[in-house]
């Protein structure tokens, strides 16, 4: 499977050979050790207020604002050279004929997002950030790939498909669960569906049983390992969650009091990866555990990820604070060959524009039939499946989300930490 660590400068988002102006060279070179400063405090857990302090610092002490939109475009090339991609056999082409123009998306959160180009040649601020055009559907692994070899090879520890609609203004994410049982496109033999990532990481079985079980087509993949979804909580300043009362989960260490728990990335991967949480019952002393399993993991993922988002989209971005985004995803994500950073800033800008209001959220927990299958303890697939794809593919903005489970223990929807 091969992997490109480098960029092609004969594309076109390269740009050509050229003298650069020593102030905006110097500008660029202060930018990026900006950014790298903003990285270390987010691993270190610096709390949001302090960085906030840093991001103004940095903003303000470069001359202009043309001056750090042009530096901002030297940083992203050389950033686009770290961006690792892999080729994923199986992906459909993203039906562009109909595009004439971008949809007029109007954000519905704080001021649009500064425009950094990736292309040659400084734009306007004026300029609106570029979105897409067409619906595109990304195929989003979470996967457990351990430094200290103490997992080998590579699993897939979350599966989502994330739908992003310019037309319709909507975002949409289906959920799979990591034990769904599945024929493999490859051979036609039946596992589960988190056994499909290949042991060097190759997604293309994987991407071609989706479509092939679900009938949606993956336009693009995106892997995010443990330490990149941590390394994104801390950049967003951690994540507030209720708990109605006391949960624990022993298997990862997860632990929280009733009440509002203020969640770093250490902490909020070990919230969404139990499998066995547990929730104290005051009324008998007991500690009860979540009858659903991973159907109620799903559950509270797809409840994080919507906090997450709205807290993200309600942030007033600045040109450092998406350079450090883009940097650190960058550093932990692995994408297809056909996704660049001038795409993957399509997708960011497009998902703040719709908003977190037309944000919906589809698992198969009604759909699906716990059962062991030699001797291994699976979900099957049964009626209903199709109307959930449908409600994914093309549901409005007034149609709900799918119910939570009966008796997973997740915060209440509308609870929120003051």
């Amino acid at each position: 499977m091969p992997v490109n660590h480098t960029r092609d400068d004969s594309a076109p988002d390269s740009a050509p050979d050229a003298v650069v102006d020593p102030a905006l060279a110097r500008a660029a070179a202060d930018l990026r050790a900006a950014v790298d400063d903003m990285r270390v405090g987010a691993r270190r857990r610096v709390p949001a207020r302090h960085r906030r302090r840093v991001r103004w610092a940095v903003a303000t002490g470069l001359a202009t604002v043309t001056l750090l939109g042009a530096a901002g475009v030297i940083y992203l090339r050389s950033q686009a050279g770290e961006l690792r991609q892999i080729h994923v056999d199986g992906l459909a082409t993203i039906d562009t004929t109909a595009a004439t123009a971008e949809p007029p998306i109007v954000s519905t959160v704080g001021e649009p997002v500064l425009t950094v180009p990736v292309t040659s040649g400084p734009v306007p601020p004026t300029t609106a950030p570029p979105v897409l055009t067409q619906p595109v559907n990304v195929l989003v692994v979470g996967v457990d790939t351990r430094a200290d070899g103490s997992v080998p090879g590579t699993r897939s520890d979350t599966i989502a498909v994330v739908r992003l609609d310019p037309a319709n203004g909507r975002v949409s994410v289906l959920s799979i669960p990591r034990d769904l049982w599945v024929e493999r496109a490859d051979n036609g033999r039946h596992g589960r569906i988190n056994a499909l990532l290949g042991a060097d990481g190759d997604p293309s079985t994987l991407v071609a049983t989706i479509a092939a079980t679900f009938g949606i087509d993956i336009h693009h993949y995106v892997a995010i390992d443990f330490a990149g979804f941590q390394d994104l909580i801390d950049l967003a300043g951690g994540i507030d969650v209720p708990f109605e009362s006391a949960v624990r989960d022993v298997h990862t260490g997860f632990a929280a009091d009733a009440g509002c728990r203020h969640l770093d990335g250490t902490e909020a991967l070990a919230y969404v990866r139990a499998r066995y949480l547990e929730q104290f019952d005051p009324r008998t002393g007991t500690w009860k555990r979540d009858p659903v399993s991973d159907l109620g993991r799903i559950a509270r993922q797809q409840d994080l990820v919507r906090r997450l988002y709205t807290t993200v989209l309600a942030a007033d971005y600045g040109l450092g604070d998406q350079l450090e985004i883009l940097t650190d995803v960058v550093d932990d994500i692995t994408v297809d060959d056909g996704l660049d950073l001038g795409a993957l800033r399509k997708m960011f800008n497009t998902a703040r524009s719709i908003g977190s209001a037309n944000f919906a959220t589809y698992s198969l927990s009604g759909v699906v039939t716990p059962s062991t299958i030699s001797g291994n303890a699976v979900l099957v697939a049964g009626e209903g499946l199709d109307d959930v794809v449908e409600q994914f593919l093309h549901g409005t903005n007034d149609a709900p989300s799918s119910p939570v489970p009966t008796g997973a223990i997740v915060p209440a929807a509308a609870e929120t930490c003051p």
